[in-house]
This record gives C-alpha cells, structure tokens and sequence, in this order.
C-alpha cells in the first residue's frame, strides 16, 4: 500500500459491524490516543503490583472480582463493572481480592499532543452498560495482527473506548448513593479526627472530583456538611446529657470546647451554654402549663 494510501481517511469498522462515524467539521478537535499496550490479568488471588508510576495514561476494565487500589493517597476497592483511570505520572498500586480474585483488561497509552491534565477527574468510573469492556475485549483479541487494517482498527477501538470512558458514570455503580454513603460514615465516625481524603476514601474518588461531586448535590462542601453533623451531635448532647463541652467535644470530633464554642455561636447565635440553659427552661415552661401540673385541678 502507498504512502498515499496511508494517508487517505478511513472510516473504520469494529469486529461487530459498527462504522464508527467520522468526526464532523464542526466538532473540536481531540487529541489522538496512541496505543502502547494492552494485556489481560485473568484470575489469581496472590497478584499484586506495588506502587509504581510511569510515563503513560493507563485505564483498568474489570471484569469480575474485585480489586483494592491506591491511588494518589486513596484506598478503595474495585469491583466488576468499574473502571480506573490512572493518569500519567500517577503513583499507583494494585492487590486481588483474596476471596474474590480480579480479572481485568490494562490498557496503556499516550495522547498525540498535550491536553489538560485529568488528575481531578474521578478515579473510578462504572461502565453501567457494558460497552467499555466490550471494546477492551476488541482491542485485546487485535492486538498482534501486524497489518495496516488492523493497526487502524485498534486506533479506532481505542478512540471510541476512550471517548466512552469520559463520558460513563463518574460516581461508581453507586453514584445516587454518594451522599448518603458519606454521611453514613461521617455519622459513624463524628467522633474521629476525618479528614477529606478519608472522605474521598470512602466516594472512591479523587479528593477535588469528590468535592465538587458532593457540592453540586447538596450545596455545601464535604468538610462543611461533615462540621454542620458534629453541630447537630452536639445539640443533642447538650440537650439530652449533662456533660461537660469539653466531653462534647470529644464525641463530636472537636479538638476543644473552645472550638465547639467558635463553631456553635456562628451557626446558632448563640453559645452552647446559653442554647443548653435557654431549651432547659423552654421545656419546664411547657411542663408547667400542662394539665396536671403546676398548682393543680380546682376542688
């Protein structure tokens, strides 16, 4: 085949039968994925990779079992259906399941030109249909053939892989539930010193996706919502307790009733003693107006 011929458009077809459709005048222009490799982990409960990094984008398909990561200072674990996108650089580890061996698709690649970093893109993604490991399972089975319809096949496969990954579910298989597994553990925790990157822990996601994620549902911030429960653990406390602040404190994760205090008079007007004493008395004005107390019925 010529030079020319090379150089010719193609419009690619996948092993299904799909024409993939040009791209159109109008559309930006993206940057080209370039394949560097692709492989396949199948089943074994004592693989592991150790924290490592490298010079290529890599994106992990997985296709049953599960699969504990670390990712840019996050922990969480992987299951079928999800996706993780490593960006180039990223200092990453991967361990199998012991009970539930992974089976996964790796695969590796660099852009033809530079674009914006994706570091606060989610870190797993769900590939709620299906078709992310359907075109990895494509792109495996091309990956040896050595001829020119086939190396453009592979670039097609992995441009519409690619494209489909930044555009599925960014919350994980559970993305509706995002705010409420985090309030679940915060509430679980208010006693603990959390952090955000144990919050985004527990989302599975980067810690700047993981904010504006949890923004965008409720209107306020994780560390936000996180001091607005410990605000609501300590009304409860001063309201059905007689401990002291600094116990309060203690148990809302505030490191001092002077902390407490600050907090608590710039969400309520007022400072926890005074909120303590003034619901205090309102509760034995009610008690006194109820029939039967007081001075008693009339003979």
């Amino acid at each position: 085949m010529s030079a020319s011929a090379l150089a010719m458009p193609i419009r690619p077809v996948t092993p299904a039968g799909i024409v993939l459709a040009p791209r159109s005048k109008r559309e930006p222009q993206r940057p080209i994925a370039q394949l560097v490799g692709i492989g396949h982990v199948t089943a074994d409960p004592a693989w592991r990779m150790s924290e490592h990094r490298h010079p290529m984008h890599e994106l992990i398909v997985i296709v049953r079992g599960r699969l504990q990561v670390t990712i840019a200072e996050v922990t969480t674990m992987a299951q079928a259906g999800d996706v993780l996108w490593y960006e180039a650089g990223c200092l990453h580890g991967e361990r199998s399941d012991t009970s539930d061996p992974v089976e996964s698709y790796f695969i590796a690649w660099t852009w033809d030109e530079e674009r914006p970093s994706s570091a606060s893109a989610p870190l797993k993604r769900h590939d709620r249909h299906g078709l992310i490991r359907q075109l990895a399972t494509w792109l495996y089975a091309a990956r040896d053939a050595d001829t020119v319809t086939a190396a453009c096949k592979r670039s097609s496969l992995l441009q519409a892989l690619l494209a489909e990954v930044e555009e599925c579910d960014s919350a994980g298989a559970h993305a509706d539930d995002l705010v409420p597994r985090v309030r679940t553990a915060m509430r679980e925790r208010l006693d603990e010193q959390m952090t955000l990157t144990d919050l985004a822990r527990v989302a599975g996601l980067s810690r700047a996706y993981f904010v504006r994620s949890f923004k965008r549902r409720t209107g306020r911030t994780p560390m936000e919502e996180l001091r607005r429960l410990r605000l609501e653990r300590a009304c409860d406390l001063l309201l059905g307790t007689d401990q002291t602040l600094r116990v309060i404190a203690e148990q809302c994760g505030l490191a001092s009733e002077f902390l407490l205090s600050r907090l608590f008079r710039r969400r309520y007007g007022m400072p926890p003693s005074r909120f303590r004493s003034s619901r205090a008395a309102a509760a034995r004005s009610d008690k006194d107006q109820t029939p039967g107390h007081g001075t008693g019925a009339r003979q």
